[in-house]
């Protein structure tokens, strides 16, 4: 059943403008974990979308107990909207998922197996994992490479991929990150992955099927990509400079001048 107090699994479902397919997405997601006789809860976030989501998602929750709603009044951003859900989450395991599902939940089984054999508390989806299957536009693939070189010369984490939308987090690691997490937006992944890390989290890639369903670069512009790099950097700032994250987690501030390969 999926109302106990602490389901297995609390699946976090950022949306923004997502009306035409948000109610078969998320009746889908209900109905997998159902099946999958799991205990379960999903957190819908509508991130102040300016179309009929918020309907659709009201609609939702009339036929679907297991589904709660979060409500931002105004857009403010992807990274804000996981950690609002994560923060309101009660399970042993977080999920997050993009709203659209071009990442589907049936890849959630593969985590799981993942994260038995590997005993990680982390487990990242990765384009770049030798058993992924991805349809990806040239431009995202220029894009990504680039981006997830600038994470691993910043700070060198333990994964390939950062940016696919689809991670499992322990559930205790993910609500004591989340609390001090800064970016609202796309760097967001990053800036939890680095405090993950430093929370002594274990961490794994996990393949993934993706069919990129949008044309070009989606809903990547070149001001996504400043946006994205500013976040970045604000958060090497506060990793390596301010000390943010390591007095968040209660650890000396004289940590905070370690940076990759300076001893």
């Amino acid at each position: 059943m999926s109302s106990l107090s602490t389901p297995f699994v609390s699946v976090v479902v950022p949306i923004h403008n997502e009306a035409d397919r948000i109610e078969d997405n998320l009746a889908h997601i209900a109905h997998y974990l159902r099946c999958t006789g799991v205990s379960f809860e999903v957190l819908a976030i509508d991130d102040g979308s300016s179309d009929s989501s918020w309907e659709a998602l009201n609609r939702v929750v009339q036929v679907n107990s297991s589904v709660r709603l979060l409500r931002h009044t105004r857009n403010i951003g992807k990274g804000f909207s996981l950690r609002d859900g994560i923060l309101g989450s009660k399970g042993t395991w977080v999920l997050l998922v993009d709203a659209d599902l071009e990442l589907p939940i049936e890849l959630l089984r593969t985590f799981i197996e993942v994260q038995s054999a590997t005993w990680a508390d982390v487990v990242v989806g990765s384009k770049k994992h030798a058993g992924s299957v991805v349809v990806y536009p040239l431009a995202r693939r220029v894009l990504s490479r680039v981006y997830s070189w600038v994470i691993s010369i910043a700070f060198d984490l333990p994964i390939s991929d950062t940016q696919v939308g689809f991670k499992l987090l322990r559930g205790s690691l993910a609500r004591k990150i989340a609390g001090y997490t800064l970016v609202g937006r796309n760097g967001w992944d990053v800036e939890m992955l680095v405090a993950a890390k430093l929370a002594g989290a274990k961490m794994t890639d996990a393949p993934v099927t993706l069919t990129f369903g949008r044309g070009g670069r989606g809903r990547v512009t070149p001001s996504t990509v400043l946006e994205i790099l500013k976040e970045t950097a604000g958060i090497w700032f506060r990793r390596y400079i301010d000390g943010h994250y390591l007095r968040a987690l209660g650890c000396p501030p004289r940590m905070a001048a370690t940076t990759p390969g300076i001893r």
